[in-house]
């Protein structure tokens, strides 16, 4: 009986452990139009690596980031949860809208204006 049971947990403990991650992700956007810092919340389940790409061009590591889109636009945000060599993605359209005013933003050597 015992032998039974221990065979059993050890059976669980290698299918949960082969597992492929689950990837998903949930993201609020702080403001109202752009520019507009957007935090996301990492909902991955028996995941060990994150790669976000937020659609702009900027990519993050991070388990669950925050990024600022300096432009109004639809973007296609991707999370890839990984485990080993198993991936799994998630993506999401993130809209932000444009302001009423126009705004410029200028990126020089010495930093953003």
């Amino acid at each position: 009986m015992k032998r039974h049971f221990i065979l059993l947990i050890s059976i669980i403990i290698i299918l949960s452990s082969c597992a492929k991650p689950i990837s998903d992700f949930s993201y609020k956007v702080k403001g109202s139009y752009a520019p507009a810092k957007v935090q996301f919340e990492n909902k991955c389940t028996n995941a060990n690596e994150y790669e976000w790409d937020f659609g702009d061009g900027k990519k993050s590591d991070k388990a669950s980031p925050s990024h600022t889109y300096g432009s109004s636009g639809n973007y296609a945000v991707v999370l890839k949860a990984k485990k080993g060599k198993k991936v799994v993605n998630k993506e999401y359209n993130v809209f932000i809208p444009a302001p009423n005013n126009c705004l410029v933003e200028i990126e020089t050597d010495y930093g953003t204006m």
